[in-house]
């Protein structure tokens, strides 16, 4: 990405507390911040974004010529940012908005451009990861952070590519081992061997395996500890390896406010959290063009739950979730195209235990998934396509919402036009269009269209992007509690007529090219939507289900709310410096050498602030629409050479407060989070090498300003939090 550049984030907002109407704000105002910063911009300068390939998308593409705004955390980010979660990492990701119930990583809704948890995808080395029973557990992410390669942020509509769910967003996670799937599959095509070839170059190589492994330990506060193992080996036709995770938490001990009221409640519970996780993966080659990668895991988590949910006072809720999945995907490579098989089996077990007096509720889930996808490219890359069918299916079997199932699939072209100029001002014009025939058993049939511009110039890259795309409720929203002999009030109440989301979007965005060591964007989006669902706080007499309720209580009763808007401005930048080179005691092996002689002490400053305006055409409170902060502020101070790194992470909201005090729980508001880390690596001796080459010491310093927030319902967050670790890779 070239020696320096920097990467900030500001957003346009307005300072005043009576926000202007949707209609009345001047676009003149975005056109006029953009060319204040236009001076900043080197013309002379490249861009150097076609050796960054989008794995997220249906239609390969590079950010080159890829038309929606897209983030990367790449594996530098996830190792340096103080996390132990997949929403941890994502908090400090500008326009994506974590809500947190507890942390540790127990569980968080994840929204982007101002979406609700349930409007955001959630995909697994191109498989769907979003769990049919709720959208609360999207960001269960099955796989621990040490496997993943590199997360893409996918910002904007893309129901035309994935069907469902891809309203704001999608995230789109690589493992370390997909990645090594599709760096094959991107050179078998231009080889030429014959399968005699090959054969003969498997005898010649029958000894050459590598091995490496990775072991972590980490201790920290409210009994804390993290332990972690990896293994794997590589040969050139055969990659396969292994992981196991253990997670213990004890958490905070808390007074419970239950107890004043309730004669049986607890005087003090524990936000205790527990996670194990094991999985494998493998990629062969079983031939020079056709490559196969299989991925199957188990992960389980027990945690307490309390006010997750529900601000009933019989809430003393713990929480049991267990996942296996098992996936695929294989590829016949030709010349100029490919043909793609994947797949994936999910199976979740959920046992939420809302009260010690009443029975548990159990619900078990199955998710399957197969896509039928066939790319190709014309001679000269101009014209790249891709046209290819998606099967879902979905089934519950519930103590409290009943057994139901429901069938999806869906057909989709896409094409991407690339036109190159000679010209002095626009460089290349990448236009992509995309149409779905989208079918569910819910919503019957739906065509959804998407039409994404990028313009390369002197002065940087002008995206465009406009489309539709839809959300079906999942079985949660459908029926809850609908199989209960009765409802406490405050509790949540299932609606079997709810109808799908729909919304159309556009946006725009400019990245300049980088001025010595600068790098500047900023973007802007505006959303209509209709049918939008969310949980109202409802009366009793007000819900028209046939289920047993306290006739003077309030329930969450989700329902379609007519229209909703939503605007927002993003902006960004990122500043790199080389401060210093000096040289490193090095280690003898070659290798070590060559990485370690040389060390470049860099500096990095990132700063980034988003604005969210959502208005939604609703009489009650609702309980998740609003649930995005106004504004918000993140960014990062990073130091660092090849053996040491200091980062400092800040992040400050400002979150909805009106909503939640008519519903009897208070959010805080503003929220100011400060998070340190600091890591040194150290080379090991020469007899450790068939084990470890390297030792990594860390110390993590989470929320420093021990400051005690809400962000949904009554669930309290921990103070501050020191972690320590140690890793041998």
């Amino acid at each position: 990405m070239g020696g320096k550049y920097f990467q900030l984030t500001n957003i346009l907002y307005q300072t005043q507390s009576n926000f202007v109407p949707l209609s009345k704000l001047r676009l003149s105002y975005l056109f006029f911040f953009l060319l204040m910063y236009t001076p900043f911009v080197n013309a002379q300068e490249s861009i150097r974004l076609d050796s960054i390939i989008i794995q997220g998308g249906r239609l390969p593409s590079s950010l080159f010529s890829e038309g929606k705004q897209i983030s990367i955390l790449s594996q530098q980010d996830i190792r340096a940012i103080p996390a132990s979660s997949l929403d941890e990492l994502l908090a400090y990701v500008t326009g994506v908005h974590v809500t947190t119930r507890n942390s540790f990583g127990a569980q968080a809704d994840i929204g982007i451009r101002g979406s609700t948890y349930a409007q955001v995808l959630v995909l697994i080395d191109g498989q769907r990861m979003n769990d049919p029973l709720t959208g609360h557990f999207n960001s269960n992410l099955s796989v621990p952070i040490q496997q993943i390669n590199r997360i893409e942020i996918i910002r904007g509509p893309a129901s035309a590519s994935y069907g469902s769910d891809a309203m704001g967003g999608v995230i789109a996670v690589s493992t370390n081992t997909y990645v090594n799937y599709i760096q094959m599959n991107a050179t078998s095509s231009t080889v030429g061997k014959t399968n005699e070839v090959l054969m003969e170059d498997d005898r010649k190589s029958n000894n050459s395996s590598t091995y490496s492994s990775n072991v972590s330990l980490k201790l920290g506060s409210y009994g804390s500890s993290w332990q972690y193992l990896d293994v794997e080996k590589k040969t050139r036709r055969l990659i396969v390896g292994g992981y196991a995770m253990n997670t213990a938490v004890e958490g905070e001990k808390r007074a419970n406010p239950n107890a004043l009221d309730i004669f049986s409640a607890p005087a003090n519970y524990m936000s205790f959290y527990n996670q194990q996780s094991a999985g494998i993966s493998s990629v062969f080659k079983w031939t020079d063009t056709w490559i196969q990668y299989v991925r199957m895991g188990y992960d389980q988590r027990d945690f307490n739950a309390k006010y997750f949910y529900t601000i009933s006072p019989y809430d003393e809720s713990v929480e049991d979730v267990q996942r296996r999945w098992v996936q695929f995907s294989t590829r016949k490579n030709f010349s100029s195209s490919y043909i793609e098989v994947d797949g994936m089996i999910q199976q979740t077990r959920d046992v939420f235990d809302f009260n010690p007096l009443f029975i548990p509720n159990e619900h078990t889930t199955t998710q399957s998934q197969a896509h039928l996808n066939w790319v190709g490219k014309n001679r000269n890359e101009t014209l790249n396509y891709t046209t290819g069918i998606q099967l879902l299916h979905k089934e519950i079997i519930s103590t409290d919402r009943g057994d139901h199932a429901n069938l999806g699939y869906g057909l989709y072209g896409i094409i991407r036009s690339n036109r190159y100029l000679n010209n002095d001002f626009f460089k290349s014009i990448h236009t992509t269009s995309s149409i779905r025939a989208d079918y569910h058993d819910t919503y019957k049939l739906k065509w959804i269209p998407q039409l994404t511009l990028n313009a390369i110039t002197k002065l940087g890259a002008f995206r465009s992007s406009a489309g539709k795309s839809i959300r079906s409720a999942d079985f949660t929203e459908l029926y809850v509690s609908h199989n209960l002999p009765s409802i406490s009030s405050g509790r949540n109440v299932g609606n079997p007529t709810l109808e799908a989301e729909e919304s159309w979007s556009v946006d725009f965005n400019f990245k300049s090219k980088e001025l010595a060591n600068i790098r500047y964007e900023v973007g802007s989006y505006y959303r209509v939507s209709e049918k939008l669902i969310d949980y109202i706080y409802t009366p009793a007499n007000l819900v028209t289900q046939s289920v047993t309720l306290d006739p003077n209580g309030y329930y969450f009763y989700p329902q379609n709310i007519s229209e909703g808007t939503t605007f927002g401005v993003e902006q960004s930048v990122h500043i790199r410096l080389d401060l210093a080179k000096h040289s490193e005691r090095a280690h003898s092996s070659k290798t070590n050498d060559q990485l370690f002689s040389q060390s470049k002490t860099t500096l990095e400053l990132m700063l980034g602030h988003s604005y969210i305006y959502t208005d939604i055409d609703a009489i009650s409170v609702s309980k998740y629409l609003l649930e995005h902060p106004k504004h918000q502020w993140n960014g990062q101070f990073r130091l660092k050479n090849e053996t040491n790194i200091l980062l400092i992470g800040f992040r400050h909201l400002v979150l909805p407060t009106d909503s939640n005090e008519n519903m009897g729980f208070q959010i805080d508001s503003p929220q100011t989070w400060i998070d340190v880390k600091a890591s040194k690596t150290l080379l090991l001796p020469n007899w450790t090498a068939s084990l470890f080459s390297r030792m990594e010491w860390s110390l993590e310093i989470r929320n420093s300003l021990d400051r005690r927030y809400q962000q949904i319902l009554g669930a309290t967050l921990p103070g501050r939090w020191i972690v320590t670790g140690i890793r041998f890779y």
